[in-house]
This record gives C-alpha cells, structure tokens and sequence, in this order.
C-alpha cells in the first residue's frame, strides 16, 4: 500500500484533527451566514421600505449597514419619524452619539417614541460622563412637559451623577411622589444621589424604605433586581461580607438571568476565592437568558475558566458563542478566541480565527485594518513571513504595512534594514513604543548597544508600561559592569509603574551586587498576598548575587534563616540550584550535607519533579561522584521532563569529551527555553573549545549571541577564532568590541586592541595598550576584570 491508515489517533492528533474539523463546518456556517445577509442586502436594493430593512440590519448587527440605508431618507423626510428613531440608535451603536441627538430629538415628537428616545439621548449624555449636558437636554423636554415623571427621573438621575447637585435631584424626587405617589422608581436617584454625596446613614435609610415599600406592593423586575443587587453591594463595601454573599446569593437565586444581578454576583465570588459558586450562577444564566442582545456571560465565565487553567472549557464555550446570530456578537466573541489562542501560544489558530473577525468586519462595514494587522503580526510569530509579507501588501494604512515589513526584516536578521524600516514607522506613527523598542532590539543585534540605550528610553517616553524597556536598559548597563547605574534604572522605572518579573528579579541580584542585602529580607516579608512570583524565584537570584560575589559563608548563612517550605514552592528547584552552583569539589562535607538534607525533605513531597531530580544530578556533579552515576542522574530528570534545561546542560557536559556534536545539540536544546540560564550554555561552549570541538563550540556561541547580544564570554570566543583564521572584517571588530564591553577583562581588551592592529587602525590599538598599562601599574600585574574603564575604550 502507498497510503497507510493508522489504526488510532494519538491524544494530540485526535485533538487536532476533531478542532480542525469543527473549524471546518464552524468557518463554513460563518461563510454561509454571511452569504445569506449579503443576499438579503441585494434583494432589499430594489422597491421596499427602508425602514424595514433597516431594522432587519440591526438585528443581525449590521449597524454602518442600516445607517447607509437611512442617511438619505432622514434627509429627505424629516417627519419621518420611524426613520429618524432607527437612524439615532444606529448612530448611538456606531459610537456617534453627537449625530444621533438630532434625529432622535425629531423621533420624540412621535407618542411612540417619545420616552425611548429619551431614555436613548440621556444615556448618550450620561456615557460620555457628561451629566450635566443630560440634564440640560432633559429640562428642555421638562419645560414642554413638566409632569412628565419619565423625564423628571431621568433628570434626578443624571443630577446624582453630577456629585454636587444633590438638592437638585432631591427636589425632582420630591416632583414625582407629588404626582404619583406610588412611584418605587423614584428611589433610585434618591439613593444614588446619597452615595454620591458620600451620605452612607442616608442611602441606608432610603434604601430601607425602598426595602419596606417593596414588601407591602408588587413592582418590576428592572427595580427588584435593581434594588437586590444595590443592598448586596451595600453590605459589600461595608465590608460585612458574610451577608453580602447573603444577599448576592438571594439576588441570583431570585433573577437567574438578569445580567445587572449576575455580574455583580460572579464579580463578588470570584473576588472572594469562590469560583464554584461563580461559576455556577454564569452557567445557569447562560442556559436561562433569552434576550436578544449579548449578555456578556460566556464572556465572565471564559475569563473565569482560563483563570483556572480550563482551557479546553473556555475554548469550547468561546467556540459556541461566536455562532451567534447576530454578527457583531460573533465578531466580539471570535475577537476573544482569537485573543485566547494568541495567550496560549496556538498562534497559527489565532491567525485563523482573526481573518474570520476580518470578513466579519467587512461584512459589518466597519475597518478591518487592525484586525488585518493583527493577522500578520501571527503570521510572523508563526514562521510564515512571505504570507506575513502578503498580508502586508494589502494594509493601506502606511504605518501598519511598514511595521510588519519590518518586522519581517528582523525575523529574518536583517537587522539595518529593520532598524530603517523602524524609523520610518516611528516618523508616521509618532507615539509608536514598539517600533523603537524593536529598533533597539535590532540595535542590540548589530553591537549598537548605545543606540538600542535611547531607543529603549524612547520607547518608555511613550509607554510606562507595554514594554520591558527600562528592564532592557537596566541588564545592558549591568552586563557592562554599570550595577549601580543598572540598579537606579529599575528603581526610576518602579516609581513610574510595577517592574516586570524579569525586573523584580534584576533588581534583587543588583541590590546584592551594590552590597544591599540587608534590605532583602524586609523587602521580601512585605510581599503582598496576591504576590504571583513568590519567594522562591526571588530567593533564586539572591542566591545567585552572592556566588557572582563570592560570598558563600553569607550564603549559607542565609539558608539557615530560611524557611525549609520556602523550596517546596514554585521555583524553590531554581533557588536551591543556585546553593548547589556553590558548592564544588573543595567545599565542605557539611555544606553537602546540608544542601541534601533540604532536597530530600522538598523531594518527598514531590517526587516527580523534574527539578529537582535536576539538581539532585547537579549535587551530584559538584560533589564529583562518577560521571556513570551523575549521567544517570541527569537522564532521570529528563524522563520527567525532556526539555528541562538544567538537565540538558548537565548531560551535555558529560559528553563533551565522547560526543562533541550531540553534546552541543543537547546545549541547543536547552537554549530553546525560555528558562534557561544562557550563561551556562556558554560555559559548555567554552568546555567544548576546550576539548577541541572548535566548530561545536563555536555554533553554540553564534546562538547564544542571538539569544543574549551582550554575552561577552561568546563574543569573545567568536572574534578570537575568527583573529586566527584570519579574519580581521567588520564582524570580527564588533565581536571584539563586545567581548572588551562584556567581558571587561584584560584578555578581552588584549584580544580588541589585536583585532584594531590586524585591521590597519594602529592608533586605537595603542590607546588601548596605554590603558591597560595605566590600569597595570594601578592594581599590579593583573588587569582587575571587575572594572569598567578598560571597557569604556572599546
């Protein structure tokens, strides 16, 4: 047989397959969907009434559609009353409210839109958080009818809003129990207004009698629940929370499906750490709801099940709901699923999902261009650039088509060219953060660090809080041996918005480095409770700080301070690697011991961590047992988790000496996570040249630099081997400038000042001669590798 049929699918193919099926039929059902309204837009172009038609495209939520179908006829009959109503709400959907007024103040004139109409113009007002205009255009309509008891509600509710028009929205309550002295309604401005004015005993008053009112007369399901879920509320920022999980949990029970009631509730038992009863109420709402516009509850309860690590459920979920019938709300919901496999890595699934949100927008009439845009960036972060480049081809936005051929640019290592596409960008789209941050990582990749330095501020001149700019500035200054400048960066960007993980965790290493420890351990019990890192990661790098520093015994000493339950968190596998990097064949038998009595403890609570089989292998490794029992170790590990990279690393070293070509496979390996530690890939590089593998060693450096541009061990290895062979080009002379920058040693600085003399440039190799000598004279005959001046001459 050519074709074999396997006999059963694997889990994963299985998975796939049956997604892209239902992709299929789900995809083919949006086509057709979409078919069927363009065929009803064409049959409704001939003789027919536009009005009809109109409200036909609001239902399916074709809102530009329905505007384009009225414009004409709201000019040309302005008595046209249904026209001007349905031409004011499909404004008010569009976002245009300002237009919208002037035909829905025309639609008013008619009995049967007079109080919708209304009630639409003062929503407007009051969204665009501009009370008093709603109050100005309500007493208008009040001055034509002042007993009208719909207007003079919606004018006390708009003078609550205003905060400092309480008497007002007091007398207009007063208005309407003089005529309608039966009216509930009416205590809704009341009490808002009370709380607005910070008058707690007052609203609670209100509200009591409100309270009462209801008992003794029926009324409507809009102030029941109203009234149900604002008591729950109360009791809530009173902080009695017990009856407020009272009150929340009478509310849902008594309006299921009420959207006011049940996002309130969920909100408060979500807040509360109880996400059964949360999602409970979501789920029965959903099943129960039976209004025709979104309720915006699978949208909660995806949020909620993706917070819990359910994804298979929300994806499901988002999946049912984008078959909506109407259109906008598939496109909302798509728009979610698209944003859920984008967090998940399935970028591939996300490309395809948005260019259903791209044909959904163009059917709707509104701009697709950044959904467009945001099909490309996926296709880029997939691998496929010429479709990227495709998409590209197609934006007539200037500034988004250049931004993704930039980004193609750098995908590819094109680095100039990137970095000239960036600029272009930036000169279009002035108060663009990433086109300078991505400049400046191409910067980086070309050894322009000073440039990728003021790409990377301008980028947070911008935006505070998009990028890790500042982070990046901070680790280039620091790899430069800048640790006090590193260290005021990182706390200039604290005081402006909170630090990324990455510099949370640079900022402890540096307080160790700067001699700042003894602020660490407050630091560390002020952590709030809903800290998401946790100690252990951070107790990783104070660890770290200390080996860089040499201060083992401090070390040590640390570790008996601390809290052996500490290691059995998240990343406690990170920070007793970090003890264990410590301890090496000249280290004491009770430093052994001791490390290995808290890894047999965390280890028997979870003895399927990879982790920590990883530096039972490393201990191992530094107490020099037998390479045959270290090997095994490390293939322990890796039967856990194949990709760990501490593992990898270690397997690696052991075979350098047997294997060269494997050996710096398993370093490639470990380079593909994001966890790993590239120093330590360096270091088996530099194992690798040791041994004689030069062109093992010297592919492993190439990668490390794409991976760390600042790695001056790597570049130093690079340009020296290319010295040798002759090679004194341009790349060899930014390797070298990287090595003297990074690397900051006297063999660094020999190897730049050799590399400027093979290239002809005998005065720079003779400044830096005269500055090493200076520097010789100044601490003896070793150069200090710690210090910076040598490297400020590269």
């Amino acid at each position: 047989m050519i074709f074999s049929t396997p006999s059963r699918l694997s889990h994963k193919e299985g998975t796939h397959l049956s997604v892209t099926i239902r992709r299929f039929f789900w995809r083919r059902e949006i086509a057709l969907r979409i078919a069927a309204v363009a065929l009803f837009a064409c049959l409704g172009c001939g003789p027919g009434d536009p009005v009809t038609q109109a409200k036909d495209y609001l239902d399916q939520g074709r809102v530009r559609a329905a505007i384009e179908v009225l414009e004409p006829v709201v000019r040309q009959e302005r008595d046209n009353f249904d026209a001007q109503f349905y031409y004011g709400l499909a404004l008010t959907l569009s976002g245009e409210a300002g237009p919208a007024e002037w035909s829905l103040r025309r639609a008013m004139k008619d009995p049967a839109h007079r109080e919708e109409a209304a009630r639409m113009i003062v929503g407007n007002a009051m969204r665009g958080s501009n009370p008093l205009e709603a109050v100005n255009i309500l007493s208008d309509m009040i001055e034509d009818e002042p007993d009208n008891i719909e207007l003079l509600l919606a004018r006390a509710s708009a003078y609550a809003k205003t905060r400092v028009n309480l008497d007002d929205a007091l007398a207009d309550v007063e208005r309407v129990r003089e005529l309608d002295p039966t009216n509930l309604d009416v205590y809704r401005p009341e009490i808002l207004g009370y709380l607005a004015a910070v008058m707690t005993e007052e609203a609670a008053a209100s509200l009591a009698a409100l309270g009462k009112r209801l008992k003794e007369a029926p009324s409507t399901e809009a102030l029941d629940s109203w009234y149900c879920t604002t008591m729950a509320l109360f009791a809530m920022e009173s902080e009695e929370k017990e009856l407020a999980r009272e009150r929340f949990d009478a509310c849902a029970e008594a309006h299921p499906a009420n959207t006011s009631v049940v996002l309130a509730a969920t909100d408060f038992f979500f807040q509360e750490k109880e996400i059964v009863r949360a999602i409970e109420i979501l789920e029965n709402a959903i099943g129960l709801y039976k209004g025709r516009r979104d309720s915006g509850f699978p949208q909660r309860l995806a949020g909620i099940l993706i917070s819990e690590g359910r994804i298979d459920e929300a994806e499901k979920l988002l999946q049912n709901a984008t078959l909506s019938e109407n259109l906008r709300t598939s496109l909302s919901y798509s728009l979610q699923l698209a944003s859920l496999y984008e967090s998940q890595g399935r970028f591939e699934d996300a490309e395809e999902e948005l260019e259903v949100v791209v044909e959904l927008t163009e059917s709707l009439g509104m701009p697709a261009a950044a959904y467009e845009f945001r099909v490309a960036d996926l296709a880029i972060r997939s691998g496929y650039l010429d479709r990227a480049l495709a998409v590209a081809r197609g934006l007539e936005h200037p500034p988004f088509r250049l931004m993704i051929e930039a980004r193609v640019a750098q995908e590819r290592e094109e680095h100039a060219r990137a970095i000239s596409l960036y600029k272009e960008v930036a000169r279009t789209w002035p108060d663009n953060e990433f086109a300078r941050y991505h400049a400046a990582r191409s910067a980086e990749q070309i050894g322009d660090f000073e440039a990728a330095i003021e790409l990377y501020r301008h980028a947070t001149r911008i935006s505070v809080e998009t990028t890790n700019a500042m982070t990046r500035i901070a680790l280039l200054l620091y790899a430069s041996g800048r640790s006090t400048e590193a260290l005021e960066v990182l706390s200039v960007q604290e005081q402006r918005s909170p630090l990324d993980e990455a510099g949370e965790l640079l900022k402890l290493e540096l307080l160790v480095i700067e001699g700042r420890i003894k602020r660490i351990p407050a630091y560390l019990s002020r952590l709030p409770a809903s800290d998401a890192m946790g100690i252990a990661p951070r107790l990783a790098r104070v660890f770290r700080g200390l080996r860089l520093n040499g201060q083992s015994a401090l070390a040590l000493e640390l570790l008996d301070r601390v809290d052996r339950s500490v290691f059995t968190q998240p990343g406690g596998e990170l920070a007793l690697e970090e003890l264990t990097r410590f301890l090496g064949a000249g280290s004491q038998a009770e430093a052994f011991e001791h490390v290995t009595s808290i890894l047999d403890g965390v280890a028997a609570e979870h003895p399927e961590s990879a982790g920590l089989q990883g530096v039972r292998a490393l201990l191992a490794e530094q107490r020099g047992d037998r390479p045959e029992a270290v090997a095994s170790a490390y293939v322990a590990a890796l039967e856990l988790d194949p990709d760990l990279p501490m593992a990898l690393l270690g397997r690696a070293r052991g075979l350098v000496g047997e294997n060269a070509r494997l050996s710096m496979e398993e370093g490639k390996r470990a380079l593909e996570a994001d966890s790993v530690d590239t120093q330590r890939v360096t270091e088996l590089a530099v194992l690798l040249m040791q041994a004689g593998a030069n062109k093992e060693a010297l592919e492993l450096c190439t990668l490390v630099l794409k991976r760390t541009p600042y790695d001056g061990v790597a570049a130093q290895t690079l340009a020296n081997a290319r010295l040798v062979a002759g090679d004194h080009s341009d790349r060899t002379l930014d390797l070298a400038r990287r090595a003297a920058r990074f690397a900051r040693s006297e063999r660094s600085m020999t190897l730049l000042r050799d590399t400027y003399s093979a290239r002809g440039q005998q005065n720079m190799a003779d400044e830096i001669t005269e500055r090493l000598n200076k520097q010789k004279k100044r601490v003896g005959t070793e150069a200090d590798p710690a210090s910076s001046e040598s490297a400020d001459a590269a």
